[in-house]
């Protein structure tokens, strides 16, 4: 689950514990680089879409998910 920084962190999407896993349902969350638990560089130069989008593909890549899995839920 993706945050919507840049600034927020993951800590919204922990209610979901709650009744995802009961549905079988698989989800990761994570902050992005300068938000919550993640390194903070304190450098606003990070906070770019391509930058951003660049570290979700390497979250993926590295957690070895299929991209035709992720679902995308705007509010």
């Amino acid at each position: 689950m993706l945050n919507g920084g840049p600034g927020a962190t993951h800590e919204y999407f922990e209610c979901f514990e709650s009744f995802l896993p009961a549905e079988s349902i698989e989800f990761i969350y994570y902050d992005q680089l300068g938000c919550g638990n993640s390194d903070n560089p304190n450098d606003t130069s990070f906070w770019d879409l391509n930058r951003y989008v660049e570290e979700v593909e390497q979250v993926r890549q590295a957690l070895d998910l299929n991209k035709d899995n992720f679902i995308e839920i705007s509010a």
